[in-house]
């Protein structure tokens, strides 16, 4: 299923890089991972579609909020310097059993990465995980 449009599109996530270049995995707004209060955890410990999960912003590295783009890429933008501009495509996230959702509230500007179908937490972060080799670094170049 594809969130936007019936095309492929970039999506973009400040993170902190870990010390092969790619992006550190872990449980913060700061790494590729999701914080408990990202998602709504049923009883069973599963997760469903369309109930939240790990953000991205679409179309655009602009469209990241300003508080979580590196300082160093200008324009207002006041996040952690230590952190770099992440780009991956739709396909790639896709192809591990997860879907891009855009956000009802700012289409244009937030989605979450979420199950394609229900799974318990721990394979949901096994699976975010698992996309981080198509991860490439847009900022800085």
């Amino acid at each position: 299923m594809v969130g936007f449009n019936s095309m492929i599109r970039p999506f973009y996530r400040a993170m902190t890089p870990d010390e092969d270049g790619l992006p550190t995995v872990g449980r913060t707004a700061r790494s590729l991972g999701v914080r408990s209060s990202d998602v709504t955890v049923g009883p069973d410990g599963s997760i469903a579609p369309g109930t939240g999960g790990m953000s991205v912003a679409p179309g655009s590295p602009w469209n990241l909020p300003h508080y979580r783009r590196p300082r160093s890429l200008g324009r207002g933008s006041t996040g952690h310097d230590e952190d770099r501009v992440f780009e991956v495509a739709e396909d790639r996230v896709e192809a591990v059993s997860l879907v891009v959702r855009p956000d009802d509230r700012r289409p244009e500007l937030h989605a979450f990465v979420e199950p394609a179908a229900r799974m318990q937490l721990g394979d949901y972060e096994r699976a975010l995980a698992a996309t981080r080799p198509a991860w490439k670094v847009v900022w800085p170049r």
